[in-house]
């Protein structure tokens, strides 16, 4: 052995054994490494020859365990859970990990090159998010469990990369059997098997050059796969596809439940016939094996199939629910059913169809947690593009951009339509300056997105063709219509660069060189024909692989396959014409969402006014979700109690399978009226309003000649005083002060009295569960909870999100035999905040008097009125 082997040797035995010997501390800092070593050397055991490299056991330690190190002291942002603790038994999580530690070492190394200065949080947040998720599930050991949650994130914000790491520590755990339903297309199928199989599971179907786990794990530890990315027919030996097939390998022979090293893998397809035979397959294992079995199923684009779509219907016509389940739905808890340890993990970016899932029906509801990532460093999502105004300006190109219609008549035409080739151009510009900065090994993609037809893609196809070939044939050339093309090329040039610019100024990315434009048209002409184009649709063999070619150029034009979960790498322009009127669809067409910081100056957006506009919606929609669960969370509240409400669009509703989802009728009828805004830095207004509240609950006694009465629906928490003359509301609601920002109380009162509402019932919140205050006359009750948002709007007024409870808002009425519940008069409810409520750890979210000195509780109202059936919609929510 030579001198240089030796010192390795040593080095590496002295590093195993003060690993060993820290390995139960909680934290692992360098002075504890540095300890440890001295201590070990100190030891007459070791040989006197090896202490000399004490130093360099140190350094070895501190820089293989920089991250382990650092991640006590990074501060990340932390998702926000709601969660049922009562059929849950908690339990603790490991000190020591396998598929976990090998994971994150492999990804660390792939997250240091792509965001060298957010890495370390990525991880950390991938750490801390995923402990929350597995930790909210059962302990596989346990003997019968049945958990059902839901993850929501961004549009291509890092899910799968979650629920990767989440799958590691899954079978650290004990979880045998891993299913991964990986959305409807095979064109994701195969895109989800490549990443799990290079990142976790530790193969490499196609012999591809890039980085592999496979060097981490020991043989005997690599998961056992039922799908691949391809395999050949071992018939005619040709590469077919890996999805599920009946040909799989029988689960009894794969599967050994006594063996703590065995693990069970399946990416499948969310595909009616590939379901069957999944579940055939499952069949075909003896039910005293599956009882021994923990299962976790990971259902990417949860949103999409999964949820029972004939829910709505049924109910309407009293069908039975169970027997009339959408077939993917069925085949999805069939698979759950066969299992006595089952827990399902729904991600999506877009979770209104499960959200919206009647909580008493349970089908797929995610009764145990609901789960808000945060959003991650550097994400670049819908409210970094169309929230900033200046920022939207330069990323998204409205101005003469044709409609579908017209856009077809000049491609029937067999012309290009102007606004395409103006994309086209602008792409051709990004991908010159990207190579120009020294980026030509990275992908860069362009995305055309009409129309979700196939023949509209393949027109869109030709034309576009046609274009690139004549353009690489005129380049350089002195023709008119070359120079034509130059000086359009030239005026979008410098359009870019000045915008551009500016995103540069407002994102803080530094000053970014675009070149002059002799240099960049010199690099169009010479890079154009390394450009592809591809169809990406069911009739086209064509695909989008980064696998094989990391580098890749291409102008992708497609429809449905293009639109959900697919991730174009390195997408920097997108054309995009297709409407839509469910806002889950339109969200999870943004394909343009993700992470985009090395080139986000350059990325632009080509759609009509209504898209973008439509896009704002989206914004406030995801905003209303996260309130709604941050004040669920607040309350203590659980996903069975959870019926959210999101604000309603002119054209748009947030899913076209949104169960037990209702749109509520405009001008008051069946909606929620509750008060939002409060001046909290003026404590001579809040004590105004104060008094005025606790006048009527002291009047509403005088004139009931006693306190409220229990609230006929036993299940909700508080006092009511019921059939009050109309005229004492009327008073109240014209006394009580609100924000401009508030509703508008003569609107009420206007309703009201069109209606022709003679009494109106009067609840009182309380939670059963809180210290009781009392309210006037009227006896004790506690205070609610509820935080604000960050902005200060004008007259210093700021905004909690939502007050209103559902709970709350059935007091006064009973359930009929059949859960529904019905409304004949108005119902003012009473609350009082809690002058100390803490935020929750969700985004935009403050302690309620954080900053503000005079703290005072603060009394407030909400009104639900009964259904009308004359009137616009103007917010969707569940019924009651």
């Amino acid at each position: 052995m030579t001198e240089e082997e030796l010192r390795n040797l040593y080095i590496y035995k002295l590093s195993k054994m003060v690993l060993e010997s820290t390995k139960e501390k909680e934290v692992l800092t360098p002075g504890l490494i540095r300890q440890e070593v001295t201590k070990l050397l100190n030891n007459p055991m070791v040989d006197e020859s090896e202490r000399q490299y004490k130093k360099e056991v140190e350094k070895l330690l501190e820089d293989e365990y920089y991250f382990e190190i650092r991640k006590n002291s990074i501060d990340v942002d932390h998702g926000l859970s709601l969660k049922d603790p009562s059929e849950h038994n908690s339990w603790q999580l490991p000190n020591s990990w396998y598929y976990w530690d090998k994971h994150k070492e492999f990804v660390i190394s792939e997250y240091k090159k792509k965001d060298p200065d957010n890495w370390e949080k990525i991880i950390k947040s991938m750490d801390v998010e995923t402990n929350e998720i597995l930790s909210s599930i059962e302990n596989p050991v346990r003997e019968e469990f049945d958990s059902h949650g839901l993850v929501i994130g961004y549009v291509q914000s890092g899910k799968t990369a979650n629920f990767t790491a989440l799958i590691a520590k899954a079978m650290d755990c004990g979880y045998q059997l891993v299913i991964v339903l990986a959305g409807m297309h095979n064109t994701l199928r195969v895109q989800t098997q490549a990443r799990l199989d290079r990142e976790l599971l530790g193969y490499d179907d196609l012999n591809t050059d890039k980085s592999n786990i496979s060097s981490l794990i020991e043989k005997r530890r690599l998961p056992i796969r039922a799908t691949t990315t391809q395999y050949t027919d071992s018939f005619d030996e040709k590469v077919a596809d890996g999805e599920f097939h009946s040909q799989v390998t029988k689960l009894k022979d794969l599967i050994e439940v006594n063996d703590k090293y065995n693990k069970v893998t399946a990416v499948v397809k969310k595909n009616v016939k590939v379901l069957e035979k999944l579940n055939d397959w499952i069949d075909s294992c003896p039910e005293h094996i599956r009882k021994k079995i923990p299962l976790l199923v990971i259902d990417d684009e949860a949103d999409q199939a999964s949820v029972d779509a004939n829910y709505y219907t049924n109910k309407r016509k009293s069908k039975s629910f169970k027997d009339n389940v959408t077939q993917t739905n069925k085949e999805i808890t069939s698979l759950l059913e066969k299992f006595d340890r089952s827990a399902y993990i729904g991600y999506t970016a877009t979770p209104f169809a499960n959200c919206f899932i009647d909580p008493s029906y349970q089908n797929l509801y995610p009764k145990n947690l609901i789960h808000f990532l945060p959003k991650p460093e550097s994400y670049f999502g819908a409210k970094e593009i169309f929230h900033n105004g200046k920022l939207k300006n330069a990323y998204v190109v409205t101005k003469d951009i044709e409609s579908k219609a017209e856009f077809f008549n000049e491609i029937v035409k067999d012309r290009l339509p102007e606004s395409l080739e103006k994309a086209l151009y602008t792409f051709l510009i990004s991908v010159a300056i990207r190579i120009l900065r020294k980026e030509s090994d990275e992908p860069m993609s362009m995305l055309v997105h009409i129309t979700h037809e196939k023949t509209g893609m393949k027109e869109v196809f030709k034309a576009t063709k046609d274009r690139m070939a004549a353009l690489s044939r005129s380049l350089g050339k002195e023709t008119t219509a070359a120079q034509n093309t130059k000086a359009s090329m030239k005026s979008l040039w410098k359009s870019m660069k000045i915008t551009g610019t500016l995103i540069n100024k407002e994102t803080n990315t530094g000053n970014r060189d675009f070149f002059t434009f002799a240099k960049v048209y010199k690099t169009i002409s010479k890079e154009i024909n390394s450009i592809e184009l591809k169809q990406v649709h069911s009739d086209s063999e064509d695909d989008l692989d980064y696998g094989k070619n990391p580098s890749l150029r291409v102008i992708a034009i497609g429809g449905n396959k293009l639109s959900r979960g697919l991730t174009l790498d390195g997408l920097l322009t997108t054309f995009f014409l297709r409407s839509t009127n469910n806002a889950d669809t339109l969200m999870q067409m943004g394909r343009f969402f993700g992470y985009r910081r090395d080139y986000n100056d350059l990325m632009r957006v080509y759609c009509t006014e209504r898209i973008s506009t439509e896009f704002e919606y989206l914004i406030a929609l995801e905003s209303d979700l996260r309130s709604e669960v941050s004040r669920y969370k607040d309350e203590g509240l659980t996903p069975l109690d959870f019926a959210p409400t999101v604000r309603a669009h002119s054209r748009m509703r947030p899913s076209g399978k949104m169960g037990n989802a209702t749109r509520f009728r405009n001008n008051l009828g069946s909606t929620i009226i509750q008060t939002k805004y409060f001046k909290l830095k003026d404590k001579k207004f809040i004590e105004i309003n104060n008094g005025i509240v606790k006048g009527l609950v002291n009047q509403l006694v005088t004139d009931n000649k006693g306190k409220p009465e229990k609230p006929l629906n036993k299940k909700c928490p508080g006092k009511v005083f019921y059939n009050v003359n109309v005229n004492t509301v009327i008073s109240f609601l014209r006394e009580y002060k609100l924000a401009i920002n508030d509703f508008s109380a003569d609107d009420v009162i206007r309703y009201i009295d069109k209606k022709g509402f003679k009494k109106i019932n009067v609840g009182i919140a309380d939670l059963m569960s809180s210290d009781n205050i009392e309210f006037g006359n009227a006896g004790s009750f506690a205070l609610v909870k509820r935080s604000r948002k960050t902005t200060e709007y004008d007259d210093g007024f700021f905004n909690i999100g939502t007050l209103a409870e559902q709970r709350h808002l059935e007091m006064d009425i009973k359930n009929s035999e059949e859960g529904v519940k019905t409304r004949k008069i108005p119902l003012l409810v009473l609350y009082r905040i809690d002058s100390n409520s803490k935020a929750t750890t969700g985004e935009g979210r403050l302690d309620l008097f954080k900053g503000i000195n005079n703290k005072i509780d603060i009394s407030c109202y909400g009104i639900v009125m009964p259904k009308s059936h004359d009137e616009d919609n103007d917010v969707w929510g569940q019924e009651f």
